[in-house]
């Protein structure tokens, strides 16, 4: 199995996806896998999916899984990179199922946090009144956590540290960033995000609080077509199994979204 990432330059063996239609097609491997999992931002699942049939229509015999999460590129890059480096590993994954459910307890445990210098022309969230006027005079530095619903946190308060994640940046991070950080110091990976999104504006940085899987999957129930492995939500590459529910943050598992 391979892993590509939505709106990513691609890291190690992830397989990096820009947004033109044919993208995830031309970046195939000569030799085609047979499971290819597509981890998605949430606003560029529709273009996943796009992209996911015309790879199917060219080459019928790979199965290819879109998930969709409440993270930015970086972060789902970093945690595809993790789950492939698992694999055949006797703490890791020998089959497509497996290295699914470790995604998704890893994407369930990370933080994707953006930082702005300011807020102004933020539309995800919305900033308040008095962050959008402060930042017509300075920038100040605002902190934002993905999929939790919370709005823009100003300067220093707006990180807080967490004991199980590494911090990871993607480029340089500006010394207004670094010291509002204060002693964590995020490790600089070399990795080009996607350009736009609802969630950045001029200035944004991504940083990643990444929690690796570093346990053994929780495979216990089988697909029926390809006999593998599956979380309860179903098998991403066929659709079988139960219902899921697209959650409202990232703390949920993300619905099995299968491309026929």
């Amino acid at each position: 199995m391979e892993i590509a990432v939505a709106g990513s330059s691609g890291l190690g063996a992830v397989i990096g996806v820009s947004t033109e239609p044919t993208a995830l097609l031309a970046a195939l491997p000569a030799a085609r896998p047979r499971h290819l999992l597509v981890l998605a931002p949430r606003h560029l699942e529709r273009s996943a999916r796009e992209q996911a049939h015309v790879v199917v229509a060219a080459h019928p015999e790979v199965r290819v899984g879109v998930l969709p999460f409440d993270h930015h590129a970086l972060t789902l890059t970093l945690i595809g990179a993790a789950v492939l480096e698992l694999r055949g590993t006797p703490t890791g994954w020998s089959e497509a199922g497996e290295a699914v459910q470790l995604v998704q307890q890893s994407a369930a445990r990370s933080r994707s946090i953006v930082w702005h210098p300011r807020v102004l022309g933020l539309h995800r969230p919305v900033p308040s009144v008095a962050q959008s006027a402060a930042s017509l005079f300075r920038a100040g530095g605002y902190f934002v956590e993905l999929g939790t619903g919370g709005g823009p946190t100003r300067g220093a308060r707006g990180y807080a540290p967490d004991g199980d994640e590494g911090l990871y940046v993607a480029g340089e991070a500006p010394p207004l960033l670094l010291s509002q950080l204060g002693e964590t110091a995020p490790q600089v990976v070399a990795l080009s995000p996607e350009g736009s999104a609802p969630y950045l504006t001029r200035g944004s940085v991504e940083l990643c609080g990444l929690a690796g899987p570093s346990w053994a999957p929780l495979a216990e129930r089988t697909c029926d077509v390809f006999a593998t492995g599956r979380p309860p939500s179903g098998c991403v590459f066929c659709g079988t199994g139960e219902a899921a529910t697209r959650p409202d943050s990232r703390t949920g598992p993300p619905a099995a979204v299968p491309v026929p």
